[in-house]
């Protein structure tokens, strides 16, 4: 087995993005994979979809709620 960037780590790279797109149903050719915490992927979420000066509504009802909140309000 080679190193993980080595030759066959753009072919796998494109069978999980492919996978991706199946799974997402998406053309996009952005679809990565994010290798991380739940807290990682709810910020790449938010990061993703509000612009500064937004208004967003995060009902806070528990530890979640609350850090997509705290995220929410570190974008602006």
């Amino acid at each position: 087995m080679g190193y993980i960037r080595g030759f066959n780590f753009g072919q796998i790279m494109n069978q999980v993005q492919e996978g991706l797109r199946y799974v997402f149903q998406t053309k996009n050719k952005w679809t990565l994979p994010i290798v991380g915490t739940g807290q990682l992927g709810a910020q790449a979420v938010l990061e993703n979809l509000l612009e500064p000066e937004e208004t967003v509504l995060i009902p806070t009802n528990g530890f979640w709620s609350e850090r997509a909140a705290d995220i929410a309000k570190r974008i602006g």
